[in-house]
């Protein structure tokens, strides 16, 4: 299993992992095809990791205290602490309560869509990166549709805006939506209008805001800063060289670090 890596600026890393749900942001796994039941061996979680959802070694699909998934790639908590999670291979966003029960929120469970309606009539086709804003709202990268589509508290499913996805997203208090393009961070405003905020980034794997706006995107094995102007700033590690050592700013390295988040 990877090691998670914490920053000065107290940025760390989060993980997803195939089949089961511990923590992740924006990752990636791998899985069996939506609908499709694998029997996993036994197996425990690592000392001081407590396994909440899902199943370790197979994907599927399920609901219920035992449920499955495919492939989940987020996750995002809401305000009574519940889970929802891109459940990418499935083509369908899941709950999970506080007691790890699993149910569809929405999409076609095993069916791939570009549907905008409530509940499971919904239609995602690749659903990856998932934010919840402050409102209870939920914006979700659908990287093959190249949609950002919101979804209600309720289940309502709206297409807000078609960009490039890659396969984040991420929200501020003003419920403004940033998406990672190729080589581009875009903004989508409540109405659906696109901006370019920042180019050159490369290809971002994930990205998270700080409560000023500030991003903080993984770009190849490095962390980048960009400010609300759209400066670029090389916060730690290297976009190009790989590895593990621990240090200050670009002294630092990485090796395809997947998942970032910012504490409070």
């Amino acid at each position: 299993m990877q090691h998670l890596r914490k920053m000065s600026t107290r940025l760390f890393c989060a993980f997803a992992c195939f089949g089961f749900v511990f923590l992740s942001a924006c990752s990636g796994g791998n899985g069996s095809s939506a609908g499709v039941d694998v029997q996993p061996p036994a197996m425990s979680p690592p000392p001081g990791i407590s396994l909440l959802a899902g199943g370790l070694g197979g994907a599927g699909w399920a609901d219920g205290p035992l449920g499955r998934f495919s492939r989940p790639t987020s996750v995002v908590m809401d305000r009574t602490g519940n889970l929802y999670v891109t459940d990418t291979g499935n083509y369908v966003i899941r709950k999970v309560t506080p007691a790890g029960a699993i149910s569809t929120f929405a999409g076609k469970v095993g069916i791939k869509g570009e549907v905008d309606a409530t509940g499971t009539m919904a239609g995602f086709a690749n659903p990856t990166g998932i934010a919840v804003a402050a409102s209870g709202n939920f914006y979700v990268a659908d990287n093959e549709n190249g949609k950002v589509q919101k979804v209600t508290p309720n289940g309502d499913v709206t297409t807000l805006a078609d960009v490039t996805t890659r396969f984040c997203v991420a929200v501020d208090a003003a419920e403004n939506i940033y998406v990672a393009e190729s080589d581009t961070i875009s903004k989508v405003s409540v109405t659906g209008v696109i901006s370019k905020l920042a180019t050159g980034v490369g290809i971002l794997s994930a990205i998270a805001l700080d409560a000023s706006g500030v991003i903080y995107a993984l770009s190849g094995n490095a962390v980048l800063r960009i400010s609300t102007a759209g400066q670029i700033q090389l916060l730690a590690g290297s976009p190009i060289e790989r590895g593990s050592t621990d240090g200050v700013g670009t002294v630092a390295r990485f090796e395809s670090p997947s998942g970032i988040v910012v504490d409070s």
